[in-house]
């Protein structure tokens, strides 16, 4: 799952999250993401504004036996090539489909 952040019309942070499955590692999934964010009718979504790509973050999202779904920590640009796999409570998903308004 990759975040990217963008102030809004009436500058509040705002935060849209995609989804990319079987990525390699967390550059290819910014990247899949990236595109997917600047497509057209992703643009018009946000009313043209530009997303701020210094603050992007990715975490995995696994499913467990039980059907679970779990949250690895944040990794951002800063955090190297791999998240440290701590999991966040399952609280974080309905983050991602309301799309947090931060």
């Amino acid at each position: 799952m990759v975040e990217f952040r963008f102030l809004n019309e009436a500058d509040r942070l705002v935060a849209h999250f995609y989804i990319v499955e079987d990525a390699e590692d967390q550059r290819s999934a910014q990247r899949i993401a990236a595109r997917r964010a600047e497509s057209a009718s992703e643009q018009e979504t946000r009313g043209w504004v530009e997303l701020d790509r210094c603050c992007t973050r990715v975490q995995s999202l696994r499913r467990t036996l039980l059907g679970e779904w779990r949250l690895s920590a944040w990794a951002s640009d800063d955090d190297g090539p791999e998240a440290d796999g701590t999991l966040l409570t399952s609280r974080a998903c309905s983050l991602v489909a309301a799309g947090a308004d931060l």
